[in-house]
């Protein structure tokens, strides 16, 4: 069920509700996501095509100079090669990646929907505006036809009636539609921007290492950690025992099957009370308690207290309680009552009389109970609402109390029932206590007595409370004596409140427990509910005790009287009837009905939402023309990486060639700086280019490589123009030389260090500028091995507890050089200074000058790019 029932109104279910806002947010924040995801991809994309053009370009060129000196030609024919290998790959995953973006653009995958989904809620919560409003006329008809019959109101109420539950049924409809729709885009998106993800990186990485990431690389299989969805317990009473969830819930066979189980024990403790026997069940309870006790080794002496207080209540002569016993078990007792001070165990001396009692209770009165609507009435509260369309429709809801409190028609019709039998009651002077309440002269109830008590002093039972929890259901905070109509009904909307405090989430438990109080139980409260103790529920509220648990003692017991004093007679009056006859009546209407309705806005809407949905699902015509993104590229890799030229480490800030030629020349061939590392959601590039400016557009043409031997190569490729500089202010400081100084000044300068910690600190991810100023340190002073693995251990280790993204070549070369030379140790601690110091600039660094923290500094300092700023804290 979505919905909650309350006295005055239908309500969406608090879990549902949870679940729809956590889902809103999750939308929006994926759409945020896949729209930075897009931008920044197409960047890289663009990045990688001028890439591939100035390769061409430098190899072209070369080859030219090459014709002249021997030397570069032989250096010309080695780039030539390695952008031959490479590019075996790269254009393929290069067309993969655009397709997959052109296919975000014409489709438009990556707009927000939330508000679509908030448009569709309130179209659907019409449907609960239409359901309080079918309920109140119902209400007022009810009334209007109890004072006077007629047909047409009778015709009707059975019209309201199917309004009502027409409106209900498809509200309960479309809010299941709306959750498993908007938990489907969800999972939808997040697939389409994983994908997305996916393709980039690999392409990232091609990029960088010459090869693609493997199938089985962490990067592109990241181990999530297991989220457990919380399971909320529709049951509206309690948790058995050990029972799983998902077990049918099996009645007691036998008397002791009941002891652990707070409801049938309850139930048990009214049915004995009513047929005079309760001090058997106490008797029975104390002992066995008593003997648990003596097996645990509990000391002698509060066992010695106990026994004596069992005897003064059960067993002495004029006792409230006193069982009836044959005489030899009776003086085995007395005997070791005489003989109180020896110190053995007491159980043997009561174990003929808890035998003789136990056939009483299992032979005698077990049968009759469970033949008692009481049983009945506990084994519907035991049951697991696992399927809550089982008691769909009016017919099905009389299947308990607890059922028909739930269904917004039986629930009127039951509030006028109450109504009519205390107007009768009151007629007839026969007042409105219950016949089984304490002010019954027939009637004794232990609830009175059992909240106080003491072991050193005699008690009433059972005595044995406080030393076995499972007796607490015996003491019940709810006394029943004179109810009143108004009473009554607070006491259903109590019981109501209390579904529905429940499932509330744990930070609204408090407030919502003290409103409950204040309404219900408070004394001189406007809805007090007498018959309830309150200082249970006030002790709990004042030591801050609060649990989703805390009135479940009263939500049962309110539920077992209603059910005991009322439930058989409103099956049997004659509302139950009339209610039954215009639910035949509520079924052909509402099949006359629907087939009258054309398609609503709603279902329009849906339809809609479906289509959005499935843009985000790429189709099998689209995945045949891509090459799976991901596919093993194993023996191409391998075989390219078996032909390269040798390589030095690769730092993770430039991509670096190494090619040695005649007399030991060396080339870089380009450097390319990505954003962060590998592992980051979203990757950006930034292209160094020569002195002379951009890297000028290029046709499509077909590029030959020759030398004075007879090698020679021909590449073909799509050349295009290189990416427009970056309109933003910010990306533009950011590649040029003053941001970079700014950069450094942020990062030297106290107060600035100051403000940029609290805004990594802010996102959560202060593992950068750590690990840079460890680094830094290190660098700049005193320099040991203890140190620098220190500094591994912290942050570069796997699993260390400020791991920081690094790549696993950079992450390698520090772990091998730490049991090398101070040479190769302070060389590997460089390039990870180089890395982490780029990865600062481009990622957290670019989002500080646009947060508030930065603007809050630049009003006190002013502004960083500015030099003069910079002269005057320097002079200060």
């Amino acid at each position: 069920m979505v919905y909650t029932l309350l006295e005055d109104s239908i309500e969406i279910d608090s879990i549902s509700l949870r679940k729809y806002n956590q889902n809103i947010y999750t939308l929006h924040a994926l759409c945020i996501s896949l729209n930075n995801a897009l931008d920044t991809s197409k960047n890289f994309v663009t990045q990688v095509e001028s890439f591939m053009a100035s390769s061409f370009t430098l190899a072209s060129d070369l080859h030219k100079i090459g014709l002249q000196f021997q030397d570069i030609g032989a250096l010309s024919v080695s780039i030539s090669q390695l952008n031959k290998e490479i590019n075996t790959l790269l254009p393929q995953s290069l067309r993969d990646c655009k397709l997959l973006l052109d296919y975000s653009v014409e489709n438009q995958v990556s707009f927000d929907h939330t508000e679509s989904f908030k448009n569709l809620k309130q179209e659907v919560d019409k449907y609960l505006i239409d359901s309080n409003q079918y309920r109140r006329e119902l209400r007022t008809l009810l009334a209007k036809y109890a004072k006077s019959q007629s047909d047409s109101t009778n015709e009707k109420i059975t019209s309201t009636m199917a309004k009502l539950n027409q409106a209900v049924s498809q509200y309960e409809k479309y809010l299941n539609l709306l959750g498993s729709e908007l938990n489907e885009f969800c999972g939808n998106r997040h697939k389409y921007l994983l994908n997305l993800s996916k393709n980039i990186l690999n392409l990232h990485h091609l990029v960088h290492f010459g090869k693609k990431l493997p199938d089985d690389s962490p990067v592109l299989n990241p181990i999530l950690p297991k989220q457990t969805a919380p399971i909320y317990s529709l049951s509206p009473l309690t948790s058995p025992r050990s029972y799983s969830p998902n077990e049918p819930f099996t009645p007691p066979s036998n008397f002791k099957q009941i002891i652990d189980n707070p409801i049938y024990l309850k139930a048990f403790r009214i049915f004995a009370e009513k047929k005079h026997c309760l001090e058997n069940l106490l008797f029975w309870l104390d002992a066995h308690t008593l003997r648990e006790l003596e097996e645990n080794l509990y000391p002698i002496e509060k066992l010695r207290h106990l026994f004596l207080n069992m005897y003064n209540n059960y067993l002495a002569p004029d006792c409230a309680f006193e069982v009836n016993i044959d005489s030899d078990s009776k003086h085995i007792v007395q005997q070791r009552r005489i003989n109180l001070d020896f110190n053995e165990p007491f159980y043997p001396a009561l174990s003929s009389a808890v035998e003789a009692i136990y056939q009483i209770l299992n032979f005698s009165m077990f049968p009759i109970f469970i033949k008692s609507p009481l049983f009945h009435f506990a084994a519907m509260m035991n049951k697991t609402m696992a399927d809550p369309s089982e008691y769909k429709g009016v017919s099905n809801s009389i299947e308990s109390i607890d059922s028909i409190l739930r269904n917004p028609i039986s629930i009127e019709y039951f509030l006028l029932f109450l109504k009519q039998q205390y107007t009768k009651k009151k007629d007839t002077g026969s007042g409105s206590a219950s016949p089984n309440s304490p002010g019954s002269p027939n009637s004794l109830s232990p609830s009175v007595s059992f909240n106080n008590f003491s072991l050193f002093t005699v008690q009433l039972p059972p005595v044995a409370l406080a030393l076995s929890p499972r007796l607490s259901p015996l003491v019940s905070p709810f006394c029943p004596n004179s109810i009143t109509h108004n009473e009554l009904v607070s006491m259903v909307s109590f019981y109501l409140e209390i579904n529905k405090f429940r499932e509330s989430a744990e930070e609204h438990l408090e407030a919502y427990s003290i409103e409950l109080y204040d309404t219900y139980l408070k004394p001189g409260c406007e809805k007090q509910i007498t018959s309830i103790s309150y200082a249970a529920v006030h002790e709990k509220i004042a030591s801050k005790s609060i649990s989703k648990d805390m009135f479940q003692g009263v939500s049962q017991d309110i539920l077992l009287h209603i059910a005991n004093t009322y439930f058989s007679e409103f099956l049997n009056s004659q509302l139950c009837k009339d209610m039954l006859i215009r639910e035949e009546k509520m079924k052909k209407y509402t099949e006359k009905e629907e087939k009258k309705k054309p398609d609503t806005k709603v279902d329009l809407q849906f339809e809609m939402i479906s289509r959005e949905k499935l843009k985000l699902i790429l189709p099998k015509s689209f995945q045949s023309a891509v090459s799976k993104p991901f596919a093993s590229s194993s023996n191409s890799s391998a075989s390219t990486a078996s032909n390269l030229p040798a390589t030095i480490p690769v730092r993770s800030n430039s991509i670096i060639v190494n090619n040695t030629g005649v007399g030991g020349n060396t080339i870089n061939s380009t450097n390319i700086s990505p954003s962060s590392s590998p592992t980051n959601a979203y990757i950006s590039s930034a292209i160094s280019t020569p002195a002379g400016g951009n890297t000028p557009p290029l046709p499509h043409r077909t590029l030959s490589t020759s030398s004075n031997s007879s090698t020679s190569s021909t590449i073909s490729t799509n050349i295009v123009p290189p990416p427009s500089p970056i309109s933003s202010s910010s990306s533009n400081n950011i590649n040029n030389k003053d941001d970079k100084d700014a950069f450094m000044y942020i990062l030297n300068d106290s107060i600035w260090l100051d403000s940029f910690k609290r805004f990594v600190k802010s996102e959560k991810s202060e593992e950068l500028l750590l690990c840079y100023l460890e680094l830094d340190s290190f660098v700049k002073g005193k320099k040991s091995a203890k140190i620098a693995n220190n500094i591994y251990e912290t942050f570069f280790k796997d699993g260390s507890p400020l791991e920081v993204n690094m790549e696993y070549e950079v992450r390698n070369f520090i772990k091998n050089a730490l049991p090398k030379s101070e040479e190769h140790l302070d060389n590997a601690m460089v390039s990870a200074h180089q890395s982490i110091l780029e990865m600062i600039r481009v990622d957290p660094y670019s989002r500080f000058l646009k947060s508030s923290y930065f603007k809050d500094t630049v009003l006190q300092l002013g502004d960083p790019f500015d030099p003069k700023n910079k002269r005057d804290r320097k002079k200060k």
